[in-house]
């Protein structure tokens, strides 16, 4: 990867969002929440492993965390990522919620057996606001010091995300 593949990673973290709302809207809307799930948390993932790249991982540590966007997530955290979030305890929620699914195939394949997912509207606004909060610290040139994660506000109980069945 070069020196600027953060920004490579963010670029391809915009489309897998930008495809994600195309199919959750408008007259080609999908009715189940499988595949714009999967294009949001992909989206998400590229996110944090372009965080991840600015902030120092290399690219053999990147492709070790695979799909596992909680280990991802705790990466990020440790490095700082929830100095840039408003947001930081609603989407590890989320990525704590759909990580079961997402890191194994369940969400490209069909398996039987209801699902737990996130409200997809609390899915897209977290994954827009990331790649939104990213971009304005890329465009500043600096991102903030790694400092105490999520201040204290990131614990996975008492959810404030919805829920929906897959």
């Amino acid at each position: 990867m070069g020196k600027h593949n953060h920004l490579g990673l963010l670029a391809v973290a915009k489309e897998f969002c930008k495809s994600a709302e195309r199919l959750n809207t408008g007259p080609q809307r999908l009715d189940g929440p499988l595949p714009v799930n999967f294009l949001f948390m992909h989206a998400v993932e590229c996110g944090l492993k372009s965080y991840l790249y600015y902030r120092g991982v290399d690219e053999d540590s990147l492709r070790k965390l695979g799909h596992d966007l909680e280990a991802a997530w705790q990466k990020a955290m440790d490095l700082g990522i929830c100095q840039l979030s408003s947001e930081c305890k609603e989407l590890r929620e989320c990525i704590h919620l759909i990580n079961p699914i997402y890191k194994g195939t369940q969400l490209d394949y069909l398996y039987p057996g209801p699902k737990r997912l996130p409200v997809i509207e609390d899915v897209h606004r977290l994954c827009k606001n990331l790649i939104i909060d990213l971009d304005n610290a890329y465009s500043l040139g600096e991102l903030p010091e790694p400092g105490p994660e999520c201040s204290g506000g990131c614990a996975t109980s008492d959810s404030s995300l919805g829920q929906q069945r897959g």
